[in-house]
């Protein structure tokens, strides 16, 4: 939280001192939005702990659905868990996996349970790390009939696995290209609304 609280007071002096700050911040935080892609192989190197707190903060403070905030987040660093719940060779060598759970399967909670995946996601690219978001995790802690999967990984009983969060470092040895997915077109997905008379 000290290095995200400190990056932040960095960038207001900097764009009170230096012309053109403000804009190079804020390009800087939009290239992380539109630029970043989803990465399918981790190295082995380890998340910085405190890094993994600011993270895991952000999550915690996401802006929920009547401010319920409905989660519950379990940080998983245990190598063999991760690989056993991992959807892909890839995402199974992350050094961490946050998985988070809500309570019942309301829409707005699993909303709820995007919105927080998601500004750790967030998080994590302004800190310089790989993520990739999978939901197959979830599924599988869900699809366990006996329950196991879920008492092991200490998710409370009246929630439900919903999303799960790879951070790491990226494996740049690996060909991420032929994977990889042209993005919609902006024209082709947004429509803007005339006004009603």
């Amino acid at each position: 939280m000290k290095k995200t609280v400190f990056a932040v007071l960095v960038l207001i002096c900097l764009c009170h001192v230096l012309p053109g700050a403000a804009e190079s911040g804020r390009s800087d935080i939009l290239s992380v939005l539109t630029e970043a892609k989803t990465n399918w192989s981790f190295t082995s190197e380890p998340v910085d702990e405190q890094d993994l707190h600011s993270i895991l903060e952000a999550g915690v403070n996401t802006a929920s659905a009547i401010n319920e905030q409905p989660w519950d987040i379990a940080v998983i660093t245990d190598r063999n868990l991760i690989a056993r719940l991992a959807d892909t060779p890839g995402s199974a060598a992350a050094p961490v996996m946050i998985l988070v759970s809500v309570t019942s399967s309301n829409e707005m909670k699993i909303l709820d349970a995007g919105l927080v995946t998601q500004t750790m996601q967030i998080t994590a690219r302004i800190l310089g790390y790989a993520t990739k978001i999978e939901t197959a995790p979830a599924r599988t802690i869900r699809n366990d009939s006996t329950g196991t999967l879920a008492e092991q990984l200490g998710i409370p009983a009246d929630k439900l696995a919903r999303a799960a969060l790879f951070i790491g470092h990226a494996d740049d040895s690996a060909d991420a290209l032929s994977s990889s997915s042209v993005r919609n077109d902006f024209d082709r997905v947004v429509h803007f609304v005339p006004e009603v008379k």
